[in-house]
């Protein structure tokens, strides 16, 4: 039996966050509750950008409580925070923020890339820390090289979690797959999903049916919590999409405004908004 589609969510208009155009689903689409661990969810639209001797992206600010993983696609981006990391990855690459009990950071274009312009791409996918990780030191990894494989005209890389028995490099403190597929044109294929598990399909480019549904690109399909498994994808053009999966973690997620801390109450998101404005 097919994991059946819940929600389909199109993701038309701009978000302007800094200078990304990151377009939210969770959770203006989705609400954390029904899409645990994952707190936050945005897709950096692709767009070419002109070329700029002006940096560009989201400067300092502070987070607490989540494992955010900025999974590049196409393009080039830099990581830089407190921890004295800086750090520059292009696609198909992954920064990995750690914040724990804290951590400033800035989000920028690489280098390279503002001065020549090109086309930016990326997920930006923010993961709820487990009570009992809560307040761990901060820290920060970068990854690049992944494993993939090739069968029936379906590219497998494994970002994070398992897939056919390939482990990702990306290690996350909660169950969670992150799974990068890549479709040749005129192909069909089944997909393998996590039963009880939140899970969801991200079209990066291209457009493909899922159990018979025509899915465009840059639209994020949020399928149904079951004990079903599989997921039929066909293509008539050469496709991408991630596949994004998680166990749900128990406990309310509370955090400010801006979603830059996440607690399990409010009393702990007061604290470390206290603490940061007497830092800054």
């Amino acid at each position: 039996m097919e994991r059946q589609i819940q929600k389909i969510i199109t993701l038309e208009k701009p978000q302007l966050f800094g200078d990304f155009d990151a377009r939210n689903i969770v959770p203006n689409q989705i609400s954390h509750k029904n899409f645990s661990p994952f707190v936050r969810l945005d897709n950096g639209y692709p767009n070419y950008y002109k070329t700029s001797q002006r940096e560009r992206g989201v400067f300092e600010h502070p987070h607490t409580g989540t494992q955010i993983i900025t999974l590049v696609l196409d393009g080039e981006m830099r990581h830089r925070d407190n921890l004295n990391n800086d750090s520059t990855i292009q696609g198909l690459g992954v920064h990995s923020l750690v914040t724990g009990g804290g951590v400033k950071h800035h989000e920028t274009f690489g280098e390279n890339f503002n001065k020549q312009g090109g086309l930016l791409h990326f997920l930006q996918i923010w993961l709820k820390l487990p009570s009992q990780f809560q307040n761990i030191e901060p820290f920060y990894e970068d990854f690049q090289n992944f494993r993939s494989t090739l069968k029936n005209e379906l590219k497998t890389t494994v970002i994070s979690g398992f897939y056919n028995g390939i482990e990702g490099i990306v290690k996350t403190f909660s169950e969670v797959n992150i799974i990068n597929f890549e479709i040749k044109n005129n192909s069909n294929c089944q997909i393998i999903t996590t039963p009880n598990h939140n899970s969801g399909i991200m079209v990066t480019s291209g457009a493909i049916k899922i159990n018979g549904v025509f899915i465009n690109s840059n639209t994020f399909v949020l399928l149904e919590t079951s004990t079903s498994k599989v997921v039929k994808v066909e293509s008539e053009e050469s496709a991408k999409f991630v596949l994004l999966e998680g166990l749900r973690i128990l406990g309310p997620v509370i955090t400010d405004k801006n979603g830059f801390y996440v607690r399990n109450s409010k009393l702990k998101v007061d604290k470390d908004r206290d603490k940061f404005r007497k830092l800054s």
